[in-house]
């Protein structure tokens, strides 16, 4: 997938992501959290933001209720990666969750999840579990390979 890209493309749409995912993650503390939170996230959150906020003040609409500020500002941020990014380089389309960031961390979230419950079948076409199924198995004997049966799996 990074092979397909120019290394100034991966470095910016990751700093791009950041940015964005980061605005997110205020938004969303923000919905549980007041902005002088003491919370260590949460001043992360705030103090890391603030200047991006800063920074959109004048495109951002006065009727804009404060807490939604963030998410407002970080769609920017996806828009610039999902459509001026890809027409820049050229492309007519890169397509949904292509952008490089959260294309590695899905490869990630992946490949832990496969090692994790990695359900395959043997030669003789048993089933053959991975090690958070082999360990659920034994305390809850049956129960998670009837199951898995029973869907097909």
């Amino acid at each position: 997938m990074l092979a397909n890209f120019p290394i100034w493309v991966i470095v910016i749409d990751y700093l791009l992501g950041v940015v964005m995912w980061t605005l997110i993650g205020r938004f969303g503390m923000g919905i549980f959290l007041p902005e002088d939170s003491s919370f260590f996230f949460m001043k992360f959150f705030v103090n890391s933001t603030n200047p991006i906020l800063k920074l959109f003040q004048p495109i951002t609409p006065g009727f804009l209720v404060r807490p939604f500020v963030p998410i407002y500002i970080a769609w920017f941020f996806f828009m610039v990666r999902f459509y001026l990014m890809p027409w820049i380089l050229g492309y007519s389309v890169m397509g949904m969750l292509s952008f490089p960031l959260e294309s590695e961390f899905a490869h990630g979230v992946s490949r832990m999840l496969g090692k994790l419950f990695n359900c395959t079948r043997s030669a003789s076409n048993q089933v053959v579990n991975g090690p958070l199924v082999s360990r659920l198995n034994q305390r809850l004997p049956g129960r998670i390979s009837a199951a898995h049966r029973r869907k097909g799996g």
